[in-house]
Parts: C-alpha cells; structure tokens; sequence
C-alpha cells in the first residue's frame, strides 16, 4: 500500500493535476465499493460520475474518465 506522500510525489512528478486522495472507512459504504480493486470518479457535487472493476482498459478509456472528471 502506498502512503499518501508518495502517491502525492509520483502525481506531481507526472504532472497529474487532479488530487489523489484518501478517504474515510465510510467511502466504502457510501459509494458500495465491492472490491479492492474500484476506481470511483467523484464529480465535485459528489455525484459518481464514473465506476470501474477489475479490467485493462487502454489509455483512450482513462483519459476520457479523467477529462470527465476535470470538467466536472
């Protein structure tokens, strides 16, 4: 498990501009997460604008989550 600080490090150094984040226990429930492996985009609002499992989805799928996301 990476801590928070290395995450935020490897972010910056890739020049990633949205905010990787932690969250409380209670994320878990709150957007029914099942599996370890969920990506869950939340909008700004709080509204999941995005949910994904276990795959390999190619980087055209990503971007267009996180472009989502950013205009979100």
């Amino acid at each position: 498990m990476e801590d928070a600080a290395r995450l935020d490090s490897y972010a910056n150094g890739e020049g990633y501009d949205w905010i990787f984040a932690e969250g409380p226990a209670s994320l878990v429930r709150d957007y029914n997460v099942r599996s370890q492996s969920s990506y869950v985009g939340i909008g700004r609002d709080g509204a999941i604008l995005s949910r994904r499992g276990y795959g390999a989805d190619g980087a055209s799928f990503w971007r267009g989550v996180l472009d989502t996301l950013r205009s979100s």
